[in-house]
């Protein structure tokens, strides 16, 4: 398929589903003066709070879609997170601020199933991966975009930052004029598009997983900057705007990451993300944080899609986008449980800086990246013998 406009309007889709939580991740330092009486776990909630409500609905999407349609359901959870976004710009309490982000969680938990869907519905072979290299790629251009814009107007009105939502209105336009309506499917084609292989099960904790680690850095950076005395408050912006340009890259190359490594593409990409938290458990100044952070980045940019295209690989059209439900339900539920699956691990530890997130995730990942690329030459052997 070669239609310039509904690619374009099924890319930028993923330009918003970034934002949900990391837009507002180099605000985060000026959210935490503001509320001087919240903890910081409560702070870190207004990054993490949209991911609780993503998760139920990507599944109540899966089946919307089946009964109104892909276009009518985009359509609705882009209008819903609209509001959800911006409205925290006239949020005067931090319990304002979480009813708005829950709200922005609804809509963007019906975006994200269909915004991969419509990916493994238009495209085929290389074509599909390589627009699935470049919805990661998409991504994090707004990352950038976002983080480049909130860090400074976070200085001058932390209310200024949610401005940045406003950009769903572009998406919107794109999308009710280049994407075609759909009919809902008929019963008997609900019932089948409903089965999925179990295999997908595994991937889909894989993507639980990944986000559990990946999400250390936009929930952790700016506040472990602030306790590191590390750079001024703009600095987190820096950081994750190397953060997403990293990933952007990542996104643009993925095809011939994945052309090159074949099924080592997941291991190289764990990898990358264990080294990115070394260097960020070693990091003292400015410029380890950056490096660190970029190549927490790239590592995500490779593996986001890599697990999507593996997903819509073994499914039909028809059941991937229940499939695809699951596996937004385990990114994001992965996100909102990362800050406190950490923080049991540093409890049971008796650890206490936020340091600590980073050397007990380069722990793990650098363990499961041996595991892994190990059972990896154990099945090659078996099938080569």
């Amino acid at each position: 398929m070669n239609n310039k406009p509904l690619t374009l309007a099924i890319l930028s889709i993923s330009m918003i589903t970034v934002m949900a939580s990391a837009a507002v991740s180099p605000a985060l330092a000026n959210i935490s003066n503001a509320f001087p009486g919240a903890s910081i776990n409560l702070i870190k909630t207004v990054l993490t709070l949209p991911s609780l409500f993503i998760i139920p609905f990507s599944i109540i999407s899966g089946h919307l879609v089946h009964k109104f349609g892909n276009k009518r359901v985009l359509i609705t959870g882009i209008l819903i997170y609209l509001f959800g976004g911006v409205a925290p710009v006239f949020a005067d309490s931090i319990a304002e601020l979480l009813i708005f982000r829950a709200i922005l969680g609804c809509g963007c938990g019906l975006i994200m199933p269909v915004s991969q869907a419509l990916i493994a519905i238009n495209y085929e072979g290389t074509l599909r991966t390589k627009i699935t290299g470049y919805s990661g790629a998409a991504s994090y251009l707004m990352g950038v975009i976002a983080s480049f814009v909130v860090a400074p107007v976070s200085s001058i009105d932390w209310h200024y930052s949610f401005y940045i939502y406003l950009i769903a209105i572009v998406v919107l336009v794109l999308n009710i004029i280049s994407l075609p309506a759909d009919k809902p499917e008929r019963n008997d084609e609900v019932k089948h598009s409903k089965k999925f292989p179990g295999v997908v099960w595994w991937i889909i904790a894989g993507m639980f997983l990944v986000n559990v680690a990946f999400y250390a850095v936009p929930a952790n950076v700016a506040l472990f900057m602030k306790e590191q005395h590390i750079g001024v408050a703009q600095s987190a912006g820096t950081v994750i705007s190397a953060f997403m340009i990293s990933g952007f890259i990542a996104g643009v190359i993925l095809s011939y990451i994945q052309r090159f490594l074949k099924r080592y593409t997941v291991v190289f990409g764990v990898g990358v993300m264990a080294l990115g938290y070394v260097i960020l458990s070693l990091s003292y100044n400015l410029f380890f944080v950056i490096a660190g952070a970029a190549f927490v980045g790239f590592s995500f940019g490779v593996l986001f899609p890599s697990f999507i295209i593996l997903i819509t690989g073994k499914c039909s059209t028809n059941s991937c986008v229940l499939a695809l439900s699951f596996s937004s339900c385990a990114q994001f539920l992965g996100q909102f449980a990362s800050p406190y699956i950490l923080q049991l691990i540093k409890t049971v530890f008796g650890l206490k800086s936020l340091r600590s997130d980073f050397i007990i995730l380069a722990v793990c990942l650098t363990t499961a990246t041996v595991a892994y690329a190990g059972i990896k030459q154990v099945m090659k052997y078996k099938l080569t013998h």
